[in-house]
């Protein structure tokens, strides 16, 4: 199983404090959390709510609305579990899960691309091996910041840092 706290750590040193760049497609963000993805939580919320967010309530929002709601604690690999959590924030769950069904795919272990992580893709993650998958998951990061910035010119200003953040693979570096 797979601990919280060891990924929050990871989550938090690649999103860092409030920010609001105006070339961020994510507009105003603290510890990588919207205004949007807080009102999930807390419909009532402010954007000075989400400015004088904490860390402990950035990782009461994410273990709520991420860790528990799709049980990545039932990962039985911290680096993969952490990729996942990392990448639902960065990419969005649809697309993290996606991927990671698709990673499953190509190690042999099939499921459906629906971007839910549901038991059977648990299973399958869990039956990869993980220096694999995360090697595979990273290359689709890697491919889908090219593709964006590719679309998107004023976003080359994040490639660097993205691609340090797509390359991380914990014990797998």
């Amino acid at each position: 199983m797979s601990d919280f706290n060891l990924a929050i750590d990871v989550l938090l040193s690649h999103e860092g404090g409030l920010s609001n760049n105006p070339k961020d497609p994510g507009g105003l963000t603290n510890f990588g959390i919207t205004l949007p993805f807080l009102r999930e939580l807390d419909p009532k919320a402010t954007p000075d709510d989400l400015r004088k967010l904490t860390r402990i309530g950035a990782e009461v929002v994410y273990q709520k609305l991420l860790w528990n709601k799709w049980d990545l604690d039932m990962i039985n690999d911290q680096s993969i579990a952490t990729k996942l959590l990392d990448s639902c924030v960065w990419q969005g769950w649809p697309w993290a899960f996606k991927t990671a069904q698709s990673c499953c795919c190509r190690g042999g272990h099939p499921v459906t691309t629906d971007g839910v992580l549901g038991p059977k893709t648990r299973w399958a993650i869990n039956a990869c091996r993980p220096s694999v998958f995360l090697a595979d998951f990273c290359e689709a990061q890697l491919d889908l910041i090219d593709s964006e910035c590719g679309k998107h010119p004023a976003l080359e200003t994040f490639r660097p840092g993205w691609t340090l953040r797509a390359k991380w693979m914990g014990d797998y570096a």
